[in-house]
């Protein structure tokens, strides 16, 4: 025994310890990611107060996200098939002011600005600024990867998420649900949880940009 290591009760009760914290720690995080953000009651129609412009002969999807939520990429990775190959008016909101043409080494932080340079090259898609908040207020949007599809008329048609966990890339029932409903395919769940940060979330705020948008 002298050329190998004693196992001690101690070292035995060490090592335990280690595995119930490693566990717990991986329990936390897959309990965290299957965790639904808030969703607050959605405008059955278009505000009269928003300045955010609809169409007024297709419908037009609403996407509230936080730039600095890891989860925001998912929600634009799983929405871009359906925005490019649809006639359809898109409206990204993001929480704070962006200037995505200063925003280059921003992306190691978590955030979406990647996706966001790629979809203000599309025609149908709109870039707008909430920098404290007031549209996701006024639209009932409590959570980064929030969408609300109004159609022509200004009806709400479908609010909630398009990622089955946070930062879950994928099919999932919300994407179904919203493709469902654009083509007027079938019936279809007009709602679905939404898996991202707080909007609000202090820790995920850049201050001091401004906002590039795609009009």
């Amino acid at each position: 025994m002298d050329s190998q290591t004693k196992i001690t009760p101690l070292s035995t009760a060490a090592f335990v310890l280690w595995v119930i914290a490693v566990v717990g720690v991986l329990g936390s995080m897959i309990a965290y990611g299957g965790m639904a953000g808030a969703q607050l009651p959605a405008p059955k129609f278009w505000p009269n107060d928003t300045t955010i412009a609809r169409s007024l002969d297709k419908p037009t999807l609403l996407v509230f996200l936080h730039p600095e939520c890891p989860c925001s990429r998912a929600t634009l990775d799983n929405l871009e098939p359906v925005i490019r190959d649809r006639d359809i008016a898109v409206v990204v909101i993001c929480l704070g002011q962006l200037d995505l043409d200063s925003c280059e080494d921003l992306d190691h932080l978590g955030g979406c600005h990647s996706q966001l340079r790629r979809w203000s090259q599309y025609s149908n898609v709109n870039l707008v600024s909430d920098p404290v908040g007031q549209e996701s207020d006024r639209f009932g949007a409590a959570t980064s990867g929030y969408c609300l599809l109004f159609d022509g008329k200004g009806q709400l048609l479908y609010r909630g998420g398009v990622t089955s966990s946070r930062g879950h890339r994928g099919a999932n029932a919300g994407v179904a649900s919203l493709t469902t409903i654009l083509d007027r395919s079938g019936p279809a769940t007009d709602t679905y949880p939404v898996y991202g940060c707080p909007l609000q979330e202090e820790q995920c705020k850049e201050p001091n940009l401004s906002l590039h948008a795609n009009m």
